[in-house]
C-alpha cells in the first residue's frame, strides 16, 4: 500500500544463526532490493569472498521479483542467508546468456571458469602452456602470461565493455574485460587457482624465480570497470578482531618461502656435480644449506694423453658443506660471475 511505513528485517546466516545485517525497506520493495542490501553487507564482511547465496523465509525460497509483502515479510521478520556455489546461485535468475569469444587461450586448452555473483564469469587458462596450429601444419607453443585473465558479464548495466560483434539490445548488455594481474608483463604463468574470492598464482619472475602471489578479487560493483585485485590481507580483511586467536601450523621451510618474494639467482657450487647433487635445506627465509647427497660419486674427467674423457670417483670431505644466501646485506660473499646489484 502506498505510503506504508518501512518494515525492519533481520538477516541471519542459516547455518550459523549469526546476524548479517538489519534492513529497513518499504513493503512493496522487491526481494531483489533486499538482496542488494544483503550483498552489500556480505561484501563488507571479512572472509566471505565471492560465493553466491539464497534468501529464505522459513522454508520458502524468496524470488527476486516478489515484493516483500507478497513474500510474507512483515515488520520484525527474519530472513535466512544460505551460501551456495556461485554456479548454483545462477539458477535463481533468468539471465540472457550470449556467446563471447575470448582471444586466449585456444579451444585446445580452454579456460578455468568461475562464477562471480549471479551474472559474471571469471576465467583464466587451465594450462600454463598450450600448442596451436600455424600455417603449414606446424605447431607453436604458447605461454600463459599475466594478461590472460578475463571477466565476462551477462547483464551489465552499460555498453562500455561490450565486445566486438555483440548486439546493443539493452537495457542489459554483454560485457567483456581483460583483467591483467598487477605484475610486470615479463612474468609468465606457471599455475593459477581461484577459491572463495582468492586468486593464487605462481609466476616465473626475473632470474627464473618462482614467486607465489595471492590476490583478493573485488568484483561486486555494478561497474565492470571497477573490478580489481588486492594483494595481501589486512588484519581486518582476514577477519581478525580484538581478542582473536590465530593458529600456528609448522611447515617445511622450503614451503614457507612461498610466503615471501625473494629474488633468487643461480649459483654454481663446486662440489658435487649434477650427477649427485646437494641435499638442500632452508635456513630462515632466505638461505639454503647444502651438502652432498652421496658420500661418493663419479665424474667425467678429461685425460690429455688418453682418448677423451674417463670416469673418476670422488669422495665427499669435511669441506663439502655450503651456505647460500639470496638477499645478503653486503657483497662480501658474492660468488664469481654473480651480479652485484
Amino acid at each position: 500500500m502506498a505510503g506504508s511505513p518501512d518494515i525492519s528485517i533481520t538477516v541471519r546466516g542459516v547455518a550459523s544463526g549469526e546476524e548479517w545485517c538489519s534492513v529497513r525497506l518499504p513493503p512493496l520493495a522487491t526481494v531483489a532490493a533486499l538482496r542488494r542490501e544483503v550483498a552489500a553487507a556480505r561484501a563488507a564482511k571479512p572472509g566471505v569472498g565471492a560465493r553466491g547465496f539464497r534468501l529464505l523465509h522459513g522454508a520458502t525460497l524468496l524470488r527476486e521479483g516478489w515484493t516483500l509483502e507478497a513474500a510474507g515479510l512483515a515488520d520484525g521478520a527474519e530472513v535466512g542467508v544460505a551460501s551456495v556455489d556461485p554456479l548454483a546461485a545462477w539458477c535463481d535468475g533468468a539471465l540472457r546468456w550470449r556467446t563471447v569469444k575470448v582471444p586466449q587461450p585456444t579451444n585446445e586448452t580452454g579456460l578455468a571458469v568461475h562464477a562471480i555473483g549471479k551474472d559474471r564469469l571469471f576465467g583464466f587458462p587451465k594450462e600454463a602452456k598450450w600448442s596451436v596450429n600455424q600455417p603449414g601444419g606446424k605447431r607453436a607453443v604458447k605461454q600463459a602470461g599475466v594478461g590472460d585473465f578475463w571477466f565476462t558479464g551477462a547483464e551489465e548495466p552499460s555498453a562500455d565493455y561490450m565486445p566486438e560483434g555483440a548486439t546493443t539490445d539493452g537495457p542489459h548488455f554483454l560485457g567483456l574485460r581483460r583483467l591483467p594481474l598487477p605484475l610486470p608483463e615479463s612474468h609468465t604463468l606457471l599455475s593459477a587457482s581461484f577459491d572463495d574470492g582468492i586468486l593464487s598464482v605462481m609466476v616465473v619472475a626475473e632470474g627464473y624465480r618462482h614467486v607465489l602471489h595471492n590476490f583478493r578479487l573485488h568484483a561486486a560493483d555494478d561497474d565492470l570497470g571497477k573490478a580489481h585485485y588486492e594483494e595481501g590481507w589486512t588484519l581486518e580483511a582476514a577477519g581478525l578482531a580484538d581478542g582473536a586467536e590465530v593458529g600456528v601450523a609448522s611447515v617445511d621451510p622450503l614451503a614457507a618461502w612461498c610466503d615471501g618474494a625473494l629474488r633468487w639467482r643461480t649459483v654454481k657450487v663446486p662440489q658435487p656435480t649434477n650427477e649427485t647433487g646437494l641435499a638442500v635445506h632452508a635456513i630462515g627465509k632466505d638461505r639454503l644449506f647444502g651438502f652432498p647427497k652421496e658420500a661418493k660419486w663419479s665424474v667425467s674427467e678429461w685425460v690429455p694423453y688418453e682418448p677423451g674423457y674417463q670416469r673418476a670417483v670422488k669422495q665427499a670431505g669435511v669441506n663439502d658443506f655450503w651456505l647460500i644466501g639470496a638477499d645478503e646485506p653486503s657483497a662480501d660473499y658474492v660468488p664469481e660471475g654473480a651480479t652485484t646489484d
